[in-house]
């Protein structure tokens, strides 16, 4: 089975549990909802464009942004105290925007990736949501195991703590071999899989504590 239909496989029914939620849910699922339609839209883009020989790295490029700024805002939305939504937003808004320019200047983006942003937005992304797993460990009265939100914050920060060293050893072998760096550029698939695969479960898991104990429960 090739690679993009496993994607697919384990996108739609993230999809599916997202859009048999109730309207009333906790502000962090709408985020989420954003998320998955922009996951959808450049897999299916991406993928369509790269079969056409056409180059997609300006989509990505745009998309990474994109994605950034809405994993932001599901943890934003998780973080009770308003002091550190803003301490939060404002730090990472201004490391990630600042790297965006130093490399983006510098940088086709019709022809070039930013990898040094995206490694920065993801270190960014993966320090926050283990920030937001310690606040959820010391303030929740239930186990952590049984709550939605928690595998959201799993999905995420898993993926990039693991995207970072695949992507600096793919940069690192790459000068020296091509083949054996097409290789661990491809782990970065499985990772997606598994990053939605987790999000599928924090949907799932969400349905079933919305429609046993109502909006409150995450």
């Amino acid at each position: 089975m090739e690679i993009q239909t496993l994607k697919y496989l384990v996108l739609l029914p993230a999809v599916i549990l997202y859009l048999r939620l109730p309207a009333a849910r906790p502000p962090w699922s709408w985020w989420t909802g954003g998320l998955l339609l922009a996951g959808m839209a450049v897999e299916g883009l991406g993928f369509w464009l790269a079969s056409q020989g056409w180059s997609n790295l300006l989509y990505f490029n745009g998309y990474m942004v994109l994605e950034f700024a809405l994993i932001l805002g599901v943890q934003n939305s998780m973080t009770a105290a308003r002091k550190g939504r803003v301490y939060r937003v404002s730090v990472a808004a201004t490391i990630f925007l600042a790297a965006l320019l130093q490399e983006g200047l510098g940088t086709d983006l019709r022809s070039g990736f930013l990898t040094r942003t995206l490694v920065v937005g993801g270190l960014l992304l993966a320090v926050s949501g283990v920030d937001v797993l310690f606040r959820m460990a010391r303030r929740s009265d239930s186990p952590l195991a049984g709550r939605a939100d928690f595998w959201m914050l799993v999905s995420v920060v898993t993926y990039f703590l693991c995207f970072i060293p695949t992507m600096g050893l793919y940069h690192y072998v790459g000068e020296k071999d091509i083949v054996l760096a097409e290789a661990i550029y491809g782990i970065n698939d499985y990772l997606f899989i598994l990053r939605y695969g987790l999000l599928a479960y924090s949907l799932h898991l969400l349905g079933r504590n919305l429609k046993r104990h109502g909006r409150d429960l995450q």
